[in-house]
């Protein structure tokens, strides 16, 4: 547990059980790693994402409000990702991994669309700030919203 490979190892160990559709032991897995002491911020990030996928895919097998909550769960775990200023995955004196922040953006887009967190056209708003080459995806997404308010 004090071997900075530990944690890498739990993130291909979660990666591998997400492949084989054993969501619980990928969660359990990834969980390994954003928990590690030891684990750095490429490691973490990649650990909440999958963490995330693998609630994401949990959640399509479920109905009602188990399913909206893992969903809810896996949106609040991209956003921890996400967050580069107050990222609940970020440790003293470090800074987001810009890879995946995007990748967070990306998979939290549709479940702040679906759940909202204050509203997908600031989340857009910030996803363009923080990632300007994404620029031309966001504003079709923009259009979506707007497209689906009419």
């Amino acid at each position: 547990p004090t071997n900075e490979l530990a944690p890498l190892a739990w993130g291909e160990i979660g990666n591998c059980a997400l492949q084989l559709s054993a969501f619980d032991a990928a969660t359990n897995a990834y969980a390994q790693v954003f928990n590690s002491p030891v684990a750095g911020i490429s490691a973490r990030s990649q650990a909440q994402i999958g963490f995330g996928i693998a609630l994401e895919k949990k959640a399509a097998l479920e109905t009602g409000g188990e399913r909206a909550g893992l969903l809810e769960l896996a949106r609040d775990n991209y956003l921890d990702v996400f967050d580069t200023v107050f990222g609940k995955n970020l440790r003293a004196n470090e800074q987001a991994d810009p890879f995946w922040v995007k990748k967070a953006g990306l998979q939290a887009l549709p479940l702040v669309e679906s759940f909202g967190t204050d509203s997908p056209e600031l989340f857009i708003n910030k996803m363009e700030e923080l990632l300007p080459q994404l620029t031309g995806l966001l504003e079709s997404k923009r259009t979506g919203l707007t497209a689906g308010k009419n």
